[in-house]
């Protein structure tokens, strides 16, 4: 369920975004053959510690799908999660009116925030030719008590577009 809503999010905040940004030239080229990248390992355990109250008994599943690949850290109980995908944007999205909360700056990127709320985060940060998709769903024990969640999330949010631009 988690996934499904995950990959709406980030189809909604790809089409709102691809909107708002225009003929921007703010983001950073694609890696050369970023269909390959292994998304799992652009999150370590400190990473995780930041997302779950007991990071050893976290499970990530990775797949790659018509969209690009993913990776899916859940808890034991299901209840929370860290995904990160790789997406292409489909044809015809730059049409669609944006339905991004806010956006700030990380890197030299524009993340765009599809939602944030009850300590959950949900990004996208877009590419020439795909999109990074975040989204944080936090242990409650791992919640920032401020209402701009994602704001709390930033440094997490930086360190996985860092890495996505070593590729």
């Amino acid at each position: 369920m988690h996934t499904i809503v995950f990959r709406l999010i980030a189809l909604a905040t790809t089409a709102g975004s691809l909107a708002a940004c225009g003929n921007q030239n703010d983001n950073r080229a694609a890696p050369t053959d970023w269909l390959s990248t292994d998304t799992c390992a652009l999150v370590d355990s400190s990473d995780l510690a930041t997302v779950f109250e007991n990071p050893a008994q976290v499970r990530a599943t990775r797949r790659t799908d018509p969209t690009g690949p993913f990776c899916e850290w859940t808890s034991m109980a299901g209840f929370n999660s860290l995904q990160v995908g790789l997406m292409t944007a489909p044809p015809g999205f730059e049409n669609v009116k944006p339905m991004q909360v806010r956006s700030f700056g990380i890197g030299g990127h524009t993340v765009s925030v599809g939602s944030e709320e009850r300590g959950n985060c949900n990004v996208g940060i877009f590419y020439d030719n795909y999109r990074l998709t975040i989204s944080i769903h936090p242990d409650r024990a791992k919640m920032a008590g401020s209402t701009a969640n994602c704001d709390a999330q930033k440094p997490l949010i930086e360190r996985i577009t860092a890495r996505v631009d070593q590729i």
